[in-house]
């Protein structure tokens, strides 16, 4: 009986000690895998032509409320069209100490109001709907006076431009860690901004092939750049800023309205339409995503005399800066919430 009893002991002590042992090494790993994974911030910026200034503006903001750069406070960065054209800027190394960055948010805001005419200089020529509304050629001479002669193997934060190859119609994803050695930044940019209509496709250096703007698959490249930076940390949590060209939102009445108003309002109509639809779905997209800790979505509302996304003028500069400045004001608690997750991660 005492041996019985001491051998049912033994057991029972056995598999305590087992079970606990268990307990203990799974939460130690769990703990470790807490421990050794990290939080990435991505930042993703919106094309829209001179409306990807309100990103802009936002992150003269955000340099102001930080004292922080871009390449500081995020490892992957990038985007489409006019948001290719920032993403790139505030990556691109500083020629005498390449590790710092050549632009601040301030600088960069700069350099474009010194070249928004050559961004969208008018060919003399030009039949609306048949050939190009703007010269390819004084657009590549404003962004090699921004770039210089860098590669875009030399960015300071893992930078993407979103482009479609003319050639199969594919999206073309131009990536600072994964492209010929002899790339540019200026061609990793330019291959991202001919929007048809607008411009004529752009051809690169070394490359028969030619692309367009790839806002027209997506102007919002939140899902792109998030599939990119889970291939780099695959073990990591991901906070999500994308910067967005501003929306009209109104009644279906207030948009017929305002197309009577001016029939020009008509394809940035149905583009808000279309913009509004792809963002609802990224952000249903986005939600779902276990990896995804924080996405935070920057897209002010504007009125319906902004929407044209060519119009460089002193008023529009102007009156996008008033946006953000109302909308930072507005959503104070909201962005310093925001800003303190950002410093943290």
């Amino acid at each position: 009986m005492i041996q019985k009893t001491a051998g049912y002991f033994l057991k029972r002590t056995t598999r305590v000690g087992l079970a606990f042992f268990c307990a203990v090494n799974f939460f130690n790993l769990t703990i470790g895998t807490l421990e050794s994974s990290e939080t990435v911030n991505i930042l993703e910026l919106d094309g829209g032509g001179s409306r990807t200034l309100l990103g802009l503006s936002f992150l003269k903001y955000l340099k102001q409320a930080t004292n922080e750069d871009v390449p500081r406070r995020f490892k992957v960065a990038g985007g489409s069209s006019g948001g290719a054209i920032i993403g790139a800027g505030l990556t691109l190394p500083n020629d005498s100490s390449p590790s710092l960055p050549k632009y601040t948010a301030d600088t960069l805001w700069d350099l474009f109001i010194q070249q928004r005419q050559n961004l969208f200089s008018s060919n003399t020529n030009a039949i609306p709907g048949i050939t190009p509304l703007y010269s390819n050629t004084t657009l590549t001479a404003a962004a090699t006076a921004c770039y210089g002669e860098a590669l875009f193997s030399s960015a300071l934060v893992n930078t993407v431009t979103v482009s479609i190859n003319t050639t199969n119609s594919a999206v073309t994803l131009f990536k600072s860690w994964d492209s010929p050695s002899d790339l540019k930044t200026t061609d990793a940019v330019l291959a991202s901004v001919a929007l048809p209509i607008f411009f004529a496709p752009q051809t690169i250096s070394g490359s028969s092939d030619s692309f367009i703007d790839g806002s027209l698959v997506t102007n919002n490249s939140t899902l792109f750049l998030l599939e990119e930076a889970k291939k780099l940390y695959p073990q990591a949590n991901f906070n999500i800023l994308s910067l967005g060209p501003g929306k009209y939102q109104t009644s279906f009445l207030n948009q017929i309205s305002a197309a009577a108003q001016d029939s020009k309002r008509i394809p940035y109509l149905a583009m808000e339409n279309l913009l509004e639809l792809q963002d609802r779905t990224i952000d249903n997209r986005i939600k779902k995503d276990p990896k995804v800790l924080n996405y935070w979505r920057i897209n002010p509302d504007i009125d319906a005399d902004h929407l044209a996304i060519d119009d460089v003028t002193d008023s529009t500069i102007s009156y996008l800066e008033d946006v953000v400045s109302s909308y930072t004001t507005a959503n104070q608690a909201d962005l310093q919430n925001m800003i303190t997750i950002l410093k943290n991660s």
